[in-house]
C-alpha cells in the first residue's frame, strides 16, 4: 500500500491521519498519526497498528483499569462531549463536518490539543453551562481561549461563514439582527435586499409609519 492509503482507515479506536518517518535508534520507522475515538492526537509505530497489537491511545487500557472516568472524571460528559467532536471536527477525515474545518485549516491550540482538563478549566471561567455551545469568534479562526466564546445556537447561526452582514449608521449586523431592530418581518428584509434595496430604504420606509 502507497503511505496516502493508509489515512483515513479506522484500527480499533484510531483512525489515521497521517504517515511519518521518525528516526529512532538510527533506524527510520513508520509511524501513523491518529485521532483516537476519546478525542486524543495519539502518534504510535505503524507496526503496532498493522499487526494488531494497538488499538487505542492507551485510553482503552485505562478504563479497564480504572473504569471509564479515568484520569480527569469527565469522561462521557456533555463538556467532554464538546470536546472530543471538536477533535473529530478538525483532525478526522472521516468526519461528517471535516470538509468544514479540518479540510479548511481549522485547527485546535496546543493548549487544548491533548489537555482536556485545560479546556475544562477555560469552559467552567468563561460562563459554559448545559444550554450553550461552543461558538469560534472569527468563523476563519482555530479553536482557542482567545477565539472561543460560549453562545446560543441562535448566537451561533448568525455567526456563520454564510450569514449575510449588512452595515449602516456605524452598526454591522446579519438580516436577522436587522430585521428586529427595524421591527419587520425577516423574510420581508431579505426580500427586499435581494431586489436591491438598502437596510436605508427598510429603516427611512418603517421608522415613518
Amino acid at each position: 500500500m502507497n503511505d496516502e492509503d493508509y489515512v483515513g482507515k479506522k484500527h480499533g479506536r484510531l483512525t489515521v491521519l497521517e504517515v511519518l518517518y521518525i528516526y529512532q535508534k538510527n533506524r527510520k520507522r513508520k509511524f501513523f498519526k491518529c485521532i483516537c475515538d476519546c478525542g486524543k492526537i495519539h502518534i504510535t509505530r505503524a507496526d503496532g497498528i498493522l499487526n494488531k497489537k494497538t488499538f487505542s491511545c492507551g485510553c482503552q487500557k485505562n478504563e479497564k483499569n480504572k473504569g471509564k472516568n479515568y484520569k480527569h472524571f469527565s469522561y462521557g460528559t456533555r463538556l467532554y462531549n464538546i470536546y472530543a467532536g471538536m477533535k473529530q471536527r478538525c483532525y478526522n477525515p472521516n468526519c461528517h463536518c471535516f470538509k468544514r474545518y479540518g479540510k479548511r485549516g481549522i485547527k485546535i491550540c496546543s493548549q487544548w490539543l491533548n489537555d482536556f482538563v485545560s479546556f475544562r478549566d477555560w469552559a467552567l471561567e468563561n460562563g459554559y453551562s448545559s444550554n450553550l455551545t461552543i461558538d469560534r469568534i472569527d468563523v476563519n479562526g482555530d479553536y482557542s481561549p482567545e477565539n472561543c466564546r460560549w453562545a446560543t445556537i441562535k448566537q451561533q447561526s448568525r455567526n456563520r461563514r454564510t450569514t449575510h452582514l449588512e452595515t449602516y449608521g456605524g452598526k454591522t449586523m446579519c438580516l436577522t439582527e436587522w430585521a428586529e431592530h427595524i421591527g419587520i418581518n425577516k423574510g420581508t428584509l431579505i426580500s427586499g435586499i435581494r431586489r436591491g434595496k438598502t437596510i436605508e430604504n427598510f429603516i427611512n420606509k418603517y421608522s415613518k409609519s
